[in-house]
């Protein structure tokens, strides 16, 4: 009995001063992830401050235009609801618009699980609400280089989310103050931001070919249909485009095998 209570003291007294550098590993995590998805936040200012903006001369209040970004917190979707916005809007119609941009989230999802499978089920779940374009580029992104940890994850999410409500309640309280976006290039910040991380994930030609086809896609779609349908269709092409590139992809990664 007395060999069984010290040795179940000693584990104890060891696992309690692990705690302390858990701990550190965990906070250092989180500030790294939170670190790497600074530049994109402070990006994303001009298009926060824009939507605030724009939210208030449709008529939402500062608090309805900080719940918006609180609760739906997916910047495409939030200025898709703000062009369809009017006293005679339909809203089964704003869903519909909204369910569309956001298909692309069925697709990123799929995607970006094999690299959360590991977290806890509940914290999946959390971390998937949080999911955006930039966050999940980011996060595909370092998962080529290391096995993604739950804490650098979620500095990397919670970072957007911060920066991101704050910069449309400072477009809700100051925008009327700005002059119209056009005149600044506030208009350009999103289609900036998306072909930096776009680029980051270049591999030679073959990332090319799938880059232009769903480049073409989306283009021939926004031209002839109404929106948003050119987002699922450039995401589809691209798809389908990787697809048929990948016999070519095997039959190469057979021959330098061989």
């Amino acid at each position: 009995i007395r060999v069984l209570l010290s040795k179940t003291v000693s584990w104890n007294i060891r696992s309690l001063g692990s705690l302390p550098i858990e701990s550190n590993h965990m906070l250092r995590e989180f500030r790294q992830g939170a670190l790497a998805i600074l530049p994109i936040a402070i990006a994303a200012l001009p298009i926060g401050v824009l939507f605030g903006s724009l939210s208030v001369k449709a008529g939402f209040s500062v608090i309805e235009t900080s719940a918006f970004s609180l609760f739906i917190f997916a910047g495409a979707a939030q200025f898709v609801v703000l062009d369809l916005w009017n006293k005679d809007t339909v809203i089964e119609l704003v869903v519909l618009a909204v369910f569309l941009v956001n298909l692309r989230h069925v697709m990123m999802g799929a995607s970006i699980s094999r690299q959360i499978g590991h977290f806890p089920a509940s914290l999946r779940y959390i971390g998937l609400y949080f999911l955006t374009d930039e966050t999940w580029a980011m996060a595909e992104k370092e998962a080529l280089n290391r096995k993604l940890s739950t804490s650098w994850y979620f500095g990397l999410c919670l970072g957007l989310f911060v920066c991101w409500n704050c910069w449309t309640l400072l477009g809700a309280l100051f925008g009327q103050l700005m002059p119209p976006a056009e005149t600044m290039g506030f208009d350009f910040a999103f289609t900036a931001m998306f072909l930096v991380l776009i680029l980051g994930f270049w591999k030679g030609p073959r990332t090319g070919a799938i880059l232009v086809s769903s480049a073409l896609a989306s283009s021939l779609a926004f031209l002839y249909l109404p929106a948003p349908w050119y987002i699922l269709i450039g995401g589809f092409a691209g798809m389908a485009t990787s697809q048929l590139m990948l016999p070519r992809l095997e039959k190469d990664s057979v021959q330098c095998g061989q």
